[in-house]
């Protein structure tokens, strides 16, 4: 750049081997004087505590080490120490897995208790002889002698014996505690004399259609039941007529259950292929 071009008060400015414009420089006598007087004047500023930087050693004792160190005790007692979390350990699935011997072990030693328990009851248990279950049967025929004896009968089961001895077998059915009748089974020679009898009155149209049913329901219960026996002609009238209205059809379906009146379905029920 050209100075020459530039105007006067501007020229002066520039220094023609420089780039830019030259700054105006300080007195280097008064910052002489002012760096000289530096530690001169900290040293009075600070009186005796002053140090001088260069001269400062760690072994020195400084006051103001020990304030420092102070507020950072005070600071650490002041403050909560934090709290260390430990990570939980995961478990491996082999260890999870795997029974712990402790538990077994005491599972075997309740075991060991319980049996000697079980052991100390049985020997402190006196033996006593197996009581016989009693089954329905059993009931029918107690009930049975009960009601007999209590109407008369000297030897109930002997008369049992009797009636069994003369009729083959016998069925008791109990109605009540002290409804009790006695059966027997219809023969196939009796049946066909009841239904002899039953065919001549329906040629003779003496009885028909619910009349005609009634007549074999009561000559059939009156030729099979016996007990109470029904001997002639009035007591079994009176029987028919002041029994409860169900007994005289329950006691036909008896007979002929035990007659083996079946229906198909429970014949095959109690069939079977070998």
């Amino acid at each position: 750049m050209n100075t020459n071009d530039l105007p006067a008060h501007l020229s002066g400015m520039l220094d023609a081997n420089a780039r830019g414009p030259a700054l105006p420089r300080a007195d280097d006598s008064l910052a002489t004087k002012i760096l000289a007087h530096k530690d001169a004047l900290n040293q009075e500023m600070m009186g005796e505590n002053y140090i001088d930087p260069n001269d400062y050693k760690p072994d020195v004792h400084d006051s103001r080490g020990d304030v420092n160190k102070a507020r950072k005790e005070v600071a650490r007692k002041t403050q909560p120490a934090p709290k260390k979390v430990e990570p939980k350990k995961a478990k491996s699935v082999k260890k999870a897995l795997k029974p712990a011997p402790k538990r077994e072990k005491k599972m075997e030693d309740l075991d060991a208790v319980m049996k000697k328990a079980e052991q100390h009851i049985q020997d402190e248990t006196p033996e006593q002889e197996p009581q016989e279950q009693k089954t329905v049967d059993d009931f029918i025929r107690e009930r049975a002698i009960a009601i007999l004896a209590a109407r008369g009968t000297e030897d109930p089961e002997a008369a049992l014996a009797t009636l069994k001895q003369k009729h083959g077998s016998i069925y008791l059915t109990l109605f009540s505690e002290e409804e009790l009748y006695i059966y027997t089974s219809v023969k196939r020679s009796k049946w066909k004399q009841i239904q002899g009898y039953i065919t001549q009155l329906q040629e003779n149209n003496s009885k028909e259609g619910r009349a005609l049913e009634e007549e074999l329901t009561r000559t059939l219960v009156r030729n099979c039941l016996v007990y109470p026996a029904l001997n002639n002609a009035d007591k079994a009238e009176a029987f028919f007529q002041n029994a409860p209205a169900g007994v005289i059809d329950s006691l036909y379906t008896a007979v002929q259950q035990v007659s083996y009146f079946w229906t198909p379905q429970q014949v095959m029920s109690q069939t079977i292929r070998i």
